[in-house]
């Protein structure tokens, strides 16, 4: 493998060695990249842990909301008894048959 790796760029021999490599590299880093990804989260975890702040809070009761005096029934509103009509030109493109 480390003699095709000497070999010319172009050269079948360097493929070759090129493609072993990434077949016996495949199987580590398919270890170390998921334990470095965990390894980062803790490390995450572990500074946002520590700046930790507190703030003084005060919780009040509610108050009870003033009585309402009673509503008085809505007055009735009769329609219109003619409704008058009104015609709108508007300019639209015909839709046809596209021949």
């Amino acid at each position: 493998m480390l003699s095709g790796l000497r070999k010319p760029y172009k050269s079948r021999e360097h493929k070759e060695a090129l493609i072993e490599l990434q077949r016996q590299i495949a199987p580590v880093t398919a270890v170390l990249v998921p334990l470095l990804c965990v390894i980062v989260l803790f490390v995450a975890t572990a500074v946002d842990t520590s700046s930790r702040r507190e703030i003084k809070v005060d919780i009040i009761t509610a108050e009870e909301p003033p009585e309402v005096e009673d509503i008085p029934e809505p007055v009735d509103v009769k329609p219109p008894e003619h409704i008058e009509e009104v015609d709108v030109s508007i300019d639209s493109p015909t839709v046809g048959d596209v021949s």
